[in-house]
């Protein structure tokens, strides 16, 4: 590789890592709410419940909706004038030509040149990467990804503007997800064709506690602050003195204990959430007297496992 096409790879590295380190922020944000959702499902599934944090509801929502606004940002950063693909093309855009593989070439070069051609069909038949081949690159990101934009335009940023008529529909987590990961996919190829490396996402963002964090988030949703969830579960009080010192020795009989009360009692109360007080208390009282009544095996936060009765 000469200098000067070393120099504009390495320009053209200098703008792909940088949409790299804004997608990595959102794949973060969207991360926490998928854990949330996930345990909210695992804890609740059908069951209705009452928000008694509103606080941290509208912080959720608030997460969800900035996501969807920072992802539609970087479609228009993207695709707009003087944004990524106008500066790809200043920048020297032939540095993403993939030429065919050679018959002793390794795999890798062969779906390296694939993939390309999944990219730029246009490119792979002409030679090089010309300018009118970026800009249908840009055309197809925006077309996959118009939605996340209408989203943010109906619902997000402007909830009450033109009359409060929305647009366009407001995208599920799911969604989101999927349009995320189309926009990932789109830079890793980019950077396969000029580095011959890839980004993997989720390992670049660190370790992240987002199950244990969502199990804590859903129990504050569900009892509003520890304090109540200490009060109402007799997490501090009765089931402290028979089973364990903390919550999260408690917490999935418990629950399984009120999804039971509540099954068995919304017949004819098809409004009753699943924390209701009454049901809590319930649960509380037959939980307490199971724990009891038999010896339970309860681990300690260091490891240790003390037998109790």
């Amino acid at each position: 590789m000469n200098d000067a096409r070393r120099a504009k790879n390495a320009s053209v590295m200098m703008l792909i890592e940088e949409q790299e380190q804004r997608l990595l922020g959102m794949h973060r944000r969207l991360c926490g709410l998928q854990a949330l959702e996930n345990e909210l499902v695992r804890r609740l599934g059908e069951h209705p419940f009452i928000i008694r944090n509103d606080l941290l509801w509208i912080s959720l929502l608030d997460t969800r909706d900035a996501l969807v606004i920072l992802m539609a940002s970087w479609v228009r950063g993207m695709t707009e004038g003087g944004g990524f693909f106008a500066r790809l093309k200043g920048t020297g855009s032939n540095a993403l030509f993939v030429a065919r593989p050679k018959k002793d070439d390794e795999d890798e070069t062969a779906e390296r040149r694939e993939r390309f051609e999944s990219r730029f069909p246009a490119s792979a038949a002409a030679g090089s990467v010309r300018h009118e081949h970026v800009d249908e690159l840009k055309d197809s990101l925006y077309k996959a990804l118009k939605h996340v934009v209408e989203d943010r335009d109906s619902f997000r940023a402007h909830p009450y503007e033109a009359g409060g008529k929305a647009t366009a529909r407001m995208l599920a987590i799911h969604e989101i997800h999927a349009a995320l990961v189309y926009a990932e996919d789109l830079i890793n190829d980019l950077r396969l064709f000029a580095d011959g490396s890839t980004m993997n996402y989720h390992n670049s963002i660190g370790a992240m506690p987002d199950s244990n964090a969502a199990e804590d988030m859903v129990d504050l949703l569900m009892f509003g602050t520890v304090d109540n969830l200490i009060a109402d579960t007799g997490a501090g009080g009765h089931l402290h003195g028979c089973s364990g010192a903390y919550w999260w020795q408690h917490r999935s009989a418990f629950l399984s204990q009120l999804q039971r009360l509540h099954t068995a009692r919304v017949e004819g109360e098809s409004d009753l959430p699943v924390n209701a007080d009454a049901l809590v208390a319930a649960a509380t009282r037959a939980i307490t007297a199971t724990r009891l009544a038999q010896d339970v095996t309860v681990r300690d936060p260091y490891g240790d496992t003390t037998k109790l009765g």
